[in-house]
C-alpha cells in the first residue's frame, strides 16, 4: 500500500472514531486468507458469511450508488473504506438497501428497513420467533417448512442478475409475521453470487455430502474466492442446512461430522417437521433424509423440490388422514 494511500485510510479511522478499524480492497483475499488459517476445519462453513468473499465489481458499484458515492470516487477514499469496513463487519444495512433497491423479488424475506445512525440499523418488527410455532398444529408447521423450501429457490432463481446464498439455518434466525410469512432476522451470513460472472451450469458427478462442501469452503477461501465462479454448483448447501437444523425431526439426520465441534454436536433441537401424519410416512421421512444425506448426485434437490410439493398438496388439505 502506498504512502498516500496509507494517509487517506488514517483519515478515514478519524472519521470512523477511535479505534475503528478501517478496511480496503485488496486487503480482502489476505484477511479471508487468514481466516482459514485460524479457523479448525470443522467451522469452515461458518465462513461463508464473508459477504465480501465473492463481492462483484458490478455488487460494489452499486452499493456506491446507494451511499451517493459516484464511480470517480477513488478506492481508497476514506468513504470507500468505510463502506468495505461496514461490509465486512456490519452489513446488514447495506444489504437491505440493496435487496430493496435492486433485488425486490427478495424483499419480503427480510423485515423493512427504517433507517441507520452509525453502525445502529432500525427495522420493523419482524414477528415471532421460528421457534414459538414447533408446538403448532402439522398444518401451520407444514406450510411454515414450505416457506423456507421456497425462500431457498427464490435465493437461487428469483433474480435474473443476484443469487443469494444463506449458511446460518437454526431458529434464532426466523422469524414469522403476523400474516404467517417467514422472515430472516440476520443477515450477517450471506453472500451475493453475481450471475454475469459464474459458469455455465455444471452438475456433480457424485454425491455431494458434508465433505464435498468442507473441501470446497476451504479451497474458496484459501484461493481467495477465485472459485467464486462456480459458488451455485454448492448452492444446495442451504438445502442440506435447511433439512439438517430446521425441517427434519429424524435421529438420523441430527448429527453432522464435520460442520461443528464435538459439543455442538451434542446439541439436538426438534425439527419443524415432527410427527408427521402416518399418511404422509414413509415418503416424507424419506425426502428428509436424502435431503441431507444423498446417495447421488441430484438427489438432494430432487428430494428437496417433491417434498416442497408435497407440503404444498398438505396445505391445500389434499393429503389428510
Amino acid at each position: 500500500m502506498q504512502e498516500e494511500e496509507r494517509e487517506i485510510l488514517a483519515e478515514g479511522v478519524q472519521a470512523e472514531g477511535k479505534g475503528a478499524v478501517i478496511l480496503c480492497p485488496e486487503e480482502l483475499p489476505e484477511i479471508t486468507n487468514t481466516m482459514v488459517s485460524v479457523v479448525p476445519s470443522i467451522h469452515l462453513w461458518k465462513l461463508l458469511k464473508s459477504l465480501v468473499l465473492c463481492a462483484s465489481e458490478r455488487f460494489l458499484a452499486q452499493l456506491k450508488d446507494l451511499y451517493g458515492l459516484n464511480r470517480w470516487t477513488r478506492d481508497y477514499s476514506p468513504e470507500i473504506a468505510t463502506l468495505m469496513t461496514s461490509l465486512l463487519l456490519n452489513p446488514e444495512g447495506l444489504l437491505l438497501k440493496f435487496f430493496h433497491q435492486y433485488v425486490p423479488e427478495l424483499q419480503k424475506y427480510f423485515p423493512a428497513y427504517l433507517g441507520e445512525c452509525g453502525r445502529m440499523i432500525v427495522v420493523a418488527e419482524a414477528g415471532v420467533p421460528l421457534s414459538e410455532y414447533l408446538n403448532a398444529s402439522w398444518d401451520v408447521r407444514a406450510d411454515l417448512a414450505r416457506q423456507i423450501l421456497q425462500m431457498i429457490h427464490d435465493f437461487q432463481n428469483a433474480s435474473s442478475d443476484w443469487m443469494v446464498i444463506f449458511a446460518d439455518f437454526s431458529y434464532d434466525n426466523f422469524a414469522v409475521t403476523a400474516d404467517g410469512h417467514i422472515q430472516l432476522l440476520d443477515l450477517e451470513d450471506i453472500m451475493i453470487i453475481d450471475k454475469r460472472d459464474i459458469s455455465p451450469g455444471q452438475k456433480h458427478k457424485s454425491a455431494c455430502d458434508e465433505e464435498c462442501f468442507v473441501t470446497f469452503t476451504k479451497s474458496l477461501f484459501q484461493t481467495g474466492g477465485q472459485d467464486c465462479r462456480v459458488v451455485p454448483q454448492y448452492s444446495q448447501v442451504m438445502l442440506l442446512f435447511a433439512c439438517h437444523k430446521l425441517l427434519s425431526d429424524l435421529d438420523s439426520t441430527k448429527y453432522l461430522r464435520h460442520f461443528y465441534d464435538e459439543k455442538e454436536k451434542q446439541v439436538s433441537t426438534v425439527g419443524l417437521l415432527h410427527d408427521i401424519p402416518e399418511i404422509l410416512e414413509p415418503n416424507m421421512s424419506n425426502l428428509l433424509y436424502s435431503c441431507v444425506f444423498e446417495s447421488a448426485p441430484g438427489q438432494r434437490i430432487q428430494s428437496a423440490n417433491i417434498l416442497k410439493r408435497l407440503l404444498e398438496a398438505t396445505g391445500r388439505g389434499y393429503m389428510r388422514s
